[in-house]
């Protein structure tokens, strides 16, 4: 059970801090919330491990390389909007509809 309050210090002290961190890597709070989190959650399994050594750089890094991989999975391809650009389509029949009243104003 020391580990696990060791673990709520941690996160009691630094919790902020690593908010603010996030918060740089994704320009989104909410997003931020979520690294934070998830990071927490992936450290504590290891937390007996780690809190002797540097724990917040451990957390940091586990943030670091979570926002990595959400970024990479994240497609961009379209931004929605709420109203659809006027495009001109060339309509492919009126070369030929022209070339006929040509063809017959000749004939």
């Amino acid at each position: 059970m020391a580990a696990s309050r060791d673990f709520e210090d941690f996160v009691s002290a630094r919790g902020q801090a690593l908010q603010r961190f996030a918060f740089l890597l994704t320009s989104d709070w909410a997003i931020a919330e979520d690294l934070v989190q998830t990071a927490f959650s992936r450290a504590y399994p290891r937390w007996s491990r780690i809190e002797g050594a540097e724990p917040e750089a451990y957390v940091r890094k586990i943030m670091v390389n979570t926002w990595s991989s959400w970024w990479r999975r994240r497609w961009r391809g379209e931004v929605p909007v709420v109203d659809l650009p006027e495009i001109e389509d060339r309509d492919s029949y009126q070369d030929i509809d022209r070339r006929h009243a040509l063809t017959s104003a000749l004939a």
